[in-house]
């Protein structure tokens, strides 16, 4: 009976994040999370409203909602490569 050879490989190391820098500000750039968890707080306040109005909306709900879809507009184009 014949022993079993010892592995020789090693373990690899976890690949390491790659950080995706995105512009929220003029001459400001945060981390994809960071991105992420400031649009949601901008985003729930005119949702909610809208939800609890039955569809109907302030205009500061309106310009935060656009402010929104500026930023995730910008954020787009610097993933895509365009920026």
């Amino acid at each position: 009976m014949t022993k079993a050879k010892k592995s020789t490989t090693t373990k690899r190391k976890a690949a390491a994040k790659k950080k995706i820098m995105l512009p929220w500000a003029y001459k400001e750039e945060i981390n994809a999370e960071e991105f992420i968890r400031r649009v949601a707080d901008m985003a729930l306040e005119p949702l909610n409203s809208m939800e609890n109005m039955e569809g109907d909306m302030y205009m500061s709900d309106f310009r935060e909602l656009m402010t929104l879809k500026w930023k995730l507009y910008h954020a787009l184009q610097r993933l895509d490569g365009k920026y």
